[in-house]
């Protein structure tokens, strides 16, 4: 016979999260790590309960993902010009145009997709007015310079605002079809899938030219590595 399974929620401004785990009855000292686990839990009572307070605000989930997707653009991008330089092959006249397949737009065109994303999202999220970028890049010194763009975007974000209006209203169009969702919602949901997609088709278009790069290439920013 086994106890009631811990419930654990987690609290956050998006709402709870919840999660069981199961506890033994018995709990020995023969089982030093199980029994410290289970001293250091707090048990209700009347009903096993666990609640850990967990606090996420939309600034600290949305900021750092953009910057850490840039950092992996860079990466694979730098990766994509030391392959080149090895092998003989002039990036800039080679990579930049190179697409999956011919009904799919180039790599010029994800870099400036994922970062004009940044960019929209986070004048969205402000209520301020975006900032017009001409899509002009051609070369792999154009690319670096339209990601740090993006990158100050994120540093001078007002990040207040940010957090405050996560509730507000706003319009998000997607093709012929214009959606009203709040702030929040649109950059988890909208947001964030359209600044990977960019990213991912960028990796995929490097990765089929021949550019050595691999998974750990793509999430090793995110991981710190």
């Amino acid at each position: 016979m086994t106890t009631p399974p811990l419930y654990h929620q987690f609290t956050t401004s998006f709402g709870s999260i919840n999660t069981f785990q199961p506890i033994p009855l018995e709990i020995s000292l023969s089982h030093p790590q199980t029994f410290r686990s289970f001293s250091n839990t707090y048990l209700s009572s009347k009903h096993g309960t666990v609640e850990n307070e967990m606090s996420l605000t939309l600034s600290s989930v949305v900021l750092p993902t953009f910057s850490k997707g840039l950092d992996t653009l860079t990466h694979i991008l730098q990766a994509a010009q030391e392959h080149a330089s090895k092998n003989g092959i002039n990036a800039d006249d080679t990579y930049p145009n190179a697409r999956l397949v011919d009904d799919m737009r180039p790599l010029t065109f994800q870099v400036q997709n994922s970062t004009r994303t940044v960019l929209r999202v986070v004048s969205r999220l402000q209520g301020t007015a975006e900032e017009a970028w001409e899509d002009n890049e051609t070369t792999f010194a154009d690319f670096y310079k339209r990601i740090d763009k993006a990158r100050n975007i994120l540093k001078n974000a007002d990040v207040k605002k940010i957090d405050e209006r996560a509730e507000t209203q706003v319009d998000v169009p997607l093709g012929p079809q214009i959606f009203k969702i709040s702030a929040k919602d649109s950059a988890l949901n909208q947001g964030i899938p359209n600044f990977f997609f960019h990213l991912q088709t960028a990796y995929a278009i490097l990765r089929a030219q021949g550019v050595p790069i691999g998974k750990r290439d793509y999430i090793g920013s995110f991981l710190g590595i």
